[in-house]
C-alpha cells in the first residue's frame, strides 16, 4: 500500500519549524518524518519518483496523520527562477494535503539564516552582514534567498491557489507567546480527536553557535571535529553576526511594504515586526 503524507510543514526557514516538527512527533496520532526530505525542491530527489517519496512514510501507515517538514518548500520565488512550481508539484502528488506555514519577522529571519549558513560552513565567520544584505555584490544574498525568502504574501497566495487548507502561524505570536494554544489550533486543523498531552514546549531543538575559535576551525578545518568540540567547551559561544544599526534600519524599511501586504492578506497585525525605536 502506498503511504503518502496528508500534511506538510513547508516553512519558513528559521521560523521555529524544527521545534514544531518535534512537538508534532510527540503526538500519538501523528507520524512526523524526521529530518527534511527535499523531494519537491531538489531535482535529484524528485527524479526518484513518488514511490521513493512514499517510502519515507512507511513507518506511519497506521497513523491518522503523516507529515514532513521541509522549509525550502516555501521559497518559491528564488532569484534564479528555479522551483517556483513547488506548490503545484505538491498538489499533483497529494492534492488534499493540509499545509502549515510559520512566518517570522523577515529581518530577524534573515539574520538568523546568515548565522545558520556560518554554522553550516557555507559562509566564512568573518563575513560582513552589511555586505551580505546591502552590498553591491548580491551573489550570496541571491544564492541563499536572504531577502527573497521574506516576501511571504506571494508565497502564501501560491499555496492558497492549490490547497484549501492552509494554516499560517506567526512565530513571535503563536510559537513563542502562545505555544499551548497554537498546538491545540494545529490539532483542530488536522482534525485530531485527541489534543497534545503535556507537550514539551520548553525543549529547544536546534544547537547554538560555536565559539569564535570553533567557528573559524569549523569553516577552515571541518575535519577537526574533536578539536572544535573541545574548544567549544572552553570558550564562550560566539555572538551572532549581525548588521550595523544603520543597515538594520534599511532592512526594516525594505520589508515595510511587503509586511503591509501580508497584514492585509492575513487580517492580523504584525506590529511586533516593526523596528524598536
Amino acid at each position: 500500500m502506498t503511504v503518502l503524507p496528508n500534511f506538510l510543514v513547508v516553512g519558513a526557514q528559521k521560523a521555529g519549524t524544527t521545534w514544531l516538527a518535534a512537538r508534532l512527533r510527540d503526538h500519538p496520532d501523528i507520524f512526523m518524518r524526521k529530518g527534511e526530505i527535499h523531494y519537491f525542491d531538489v531535482e535529484d530527489n524528485f527524479k526518484l519518483g513518488e514511490e521513493w517519496y512514499a517510502s519515507q512514510f512507511g513507518g506511519g501507515a497506521s497513523q491518522l496523520m503523516r507529515g514532513e517538514k521541509t522549509p525550502d518548500y516555501l521559497w518559491i520565488n528564488r532569484d534564479n527562477g528555479a522551483r517556483n512550481d513547488i506548490p503545484l508539484r505538491i498538489h499533483q502528488c497529494v492534492p488534499n494535503a493540509k499545509i502549515i506555514i510559520v512566518l517570522r519577522d523577515p529581518v530577524a529571519r534573515a539574520i538568523s539564516a546568515l548565522n545558520h549558513q556560518i554554522v553550516a560552513r557555507r559562509l566564512s565567520p568573518f563575513i560582513s552582514a552589511d555586505e551580505v544584505f546591502l552590498g553591491k555584490d548580491d551573489r550570496i544574498r541571491r544564492q541563499f534567498g536572504m531577502l527573497s525568502r521574506g516576501y511571504y504574501a506571494h508565497q502564501i497566495r501560491e499555496y492558497q491557489k492549490y490547497f484549501k487548507d492552509v494554516l499560517v502561524l506567526v512565530f513571535e505570536q503563536d510559537i513563542v507567546k502562545t505555544p499551548i494554544e497554537t498546538l491545540s489550533k494545529i490539532s483542530a486543523f488536522l482534525n485530531l480527536e485527541r489534543d497534545f498531552e503535556n507537550p514539551r514546549i520548553a525543549k529547544r531543538e536546534n544547537s547554538g553557535m560555536h565559539s569564535k575559535f570553533g567557528q573559524i576551525l569549523n569553516y577552515y578545518v571541518p575535519s577537526a571535529e574533536l578539536v572544535i568540540s573541545g574548544i567549544d567547551r572552553i570558550f564562550p559561544k560566539s555572538r551572532p553576526v549581525a548588521p550595523s544599526p544603520a543597515a538594520t534600519h534599511r532592512l526594516y524599511h525594505h520589508f515595510d511594504e511587503p509586511n503591509k501586504e501580508l497584514e492585509i492578506l492575513l487580517g492580523r497585525s504584525l506590529d511586533m515586526w516593526k523596528p524598536k525605536t
